[in-house]
């Protein structure tokens, strides 16, 4: 999902615990997994930002990774580079 606010992300990581909470598999909300992707763009805040909603969101299990050539050509054809758009999260 590229996203365009921290509290786009919260809402999304809610959501998503939300749903494992009323499927449980063998890990339940403990299993979510979160692949941080930044855009070229991003601040080292923007970053240190999604790391802090990790944290408030009891997310264990994260990784921040580079996106691939691919995402970016996406997120670029997008046309989703505008100052708040910096940033790419899957949530497994």
């Amino acid at each position: 999902y590229p996203l365009n606010s921290i509290m786009e992300l919260r809402h999304k990581i809610q959501d998503k615990q939300l749903w494992l909470d009323k499927h449980p598999g063998k890990e339940g909300r403990e299993g979510l997994m979160v692949l941080v992707k930044s855009s070229p763009q991003a601040s080292y805040k923007q970053v240190v930002d999604v790391l802090d909603e990790m944290t408030i969101n009891q997310v264990k299990k994260y990784a921040v990774i580079k996106p691939e050539l691919t995402e970016l050509e996406w997120i670029s054809a997008l046309n989703v580079y505008s100052p708040g758009n910096w940033l790419s999260v899957a949530l497994h």
